[in-house]
Formats: structure tokens, C-alpha cells, sequence
């Protein structure tokens, strides 16, 4: 979820590919040959010269493939599941403890999951989206990842730690390079669990407020802002 949360989406446009050269049109390019000694040998002997290599080329079977229309946020949004899928198959460990641990953390992904879903969709509901990572509310059934989401109940157990969001909803930008500390350590005492990242959360969530006033910020819309200071005022 971490590396997840971390991608950096980028929104340039995609560059086209080249266009490739006819050789039917243009034909081969000319150049001067290179100076032999004249041989010796009887005319009608002399091999014939090589074709250029060009003369052999065929044309392309088809046009080359059209960049790819998905966005970012979308692309995120399936890998996301794609990983939850693989994880869902994996045997759930014998122990009790183990279990229930490995349980919660895949709620916890199923919800994030919904999250990157609900982001990725063009006009979504802000305060929706709010709600689904506050544990408030829930994506439809027909929106949900996968069926292991279903056990779990819209209660603040289902809350989202506000540091493994955050690096989402400022498109992927590093909380510990906005921070100017070393990204390693920011992510082994603040993102290595659920309650470290609970744990650190009010501290890091308002040292980010504070950045972004001195910065300026103005590239991170308000609602997310106002999102931040209520979760930094729990």
C-alpha cells in the first residue's frame, strides 16, 4: 500500500511515437562510393555489387500502436485491485493472532482500494470520497474490489491511516521529501505499521499543513487541506 500510495502520477501528455520513413517514397539514400583500387581481373569476372540493404526492407505488417488514453489515477486503481486479487488467493496463516492480523490488513487494503477507485473516477464526490477514508461510508457492492471487503462494517475501525492516503490525494508527492527528511526513515518510523502510522499521525499531518503555508501549496486543492486539519485536530 505504501509504494502504492507513493506513485507519482504524472499528467503530461504522452509523446507520439516517430514516424517511420517509406522507403518507397524517398527510396534509399545515395552516397558516394567508396574509392576502390581498379582490379586486374577480366571484366566479366568482377562480382556484381551488393544492393544497398535498404532495397530489402518490407514494409511494417501495421501502424504502430496509439499511446495509451488510460489515466494515471486509473492505472493505480486496477494495479491496486490486480495486487489485492493476488494477495486474496494467498493461504491465510494457522495461527489465530497471525490471522486476524492478516485479515485486518486486507480489509485495510480493500479500503484503500475503494478509495483509489472512487479518486479515479472523473467528477467524484469529494465528500464521498472523505467519508470512505474516515470509514463512514462505503463504495456499492458492484464498485467493490472483491467480497472480503463485505465482512467488514462502516465504523471508525475501518478509519485509513492519514499518512498512507495523504501521498495519494497530493498525487503522489513524498510527505518526507515535502518534509526535507530522509524518505528511508520516514517510512520505518512512521509507515512500517497501522499503529505507527496512527501513532505519528496528528504530528506529521500538521508539519505538513505548516509546509504547505510556507510554501504556498497552491496546487493542493482545499478540500483535501480541510481534510487534513480535521484529522490532525483528532
Amino acid at each position: 500500500m505504501v509504494a502504492l500510495a507513493h506513485r507519482k502520477i504524472d499528467c503530461s501528455a504522452p509523446t507520439r511515437p516517430a514516424k517511420l520513413l517509406s522507403t518507397k517514397s524517398s527510396g534509399p539514400l545515395k552516397a558516394s562510393p567508396p574509392t576502390r583500387p581498379k582490379s586486374t581481373l577480366p571484366r566479366r569476372l568482377t562480382p556484381p555489387n551488393t544492393p544497398p540493404p535498404a532495397r530489402f526492407l518490407l514494409p511494417t505488417s501495421r501502424p504502430p500502436s496509439p499511446p495509451s488514453s488510460i489515466s494515471p489515477s486509473v492505472q493505480l486503481a486496477n494495479d491496486a485491485k490486480v495486487v489485492l486479487a493476488m494477495l486474496d488467493v494467498i493461504p491465510r496463516p494457522a495461527g489465530d493472532d497471525a490471522k486476524e492480523a492478516v485479515g485486518e490488513a486486507l480489509v485495510a487494503f480493500a479500503k484503500f482500494c475503494e478509495v483509489l477507485v472512487a479518486y479515479s473516477t472523473p467528477g467524484f464526490d469529494k465528500d464521498t470520497l472523505v467519508k470512505l477514508i474516515d470509514g463512514e461510508a462505503s463504495l456499492p457492492t458492484s464498485l467493490r474490489p472483491l467480497s472480503i471487503h463485505s465482512a467488514s462494517t462502516s465504523s471508525e475501525e475501518d478509519e485509513l491511516p492519514a499518512l498512507l492516503v495523504l501521498p495519494t490525494l497530493l498525487h503522489g508527492t513524498s510527505v518526507a521529501a515535502l518534509l526535507e527528511i530522509d524518505e528511508s526513515a520516514y517510512r520505518e518510523r512512521c509507515l512500517s505499521g497501522f499503529g505507527r502510522a496512527e501513532a505519528s499521525e496528528g504530528v506529521v499531518v500538521r508539519a505538513v499543513l505548516a509546509r504547505l503555508d510556507e510554501v504556498g501549496g497552491s496546487d493542493v486543492p482545499e478540500w483535501v487541506k480541510a481534510w487534513m486539519k480535521s484529522r490532525a485536530e483528532d
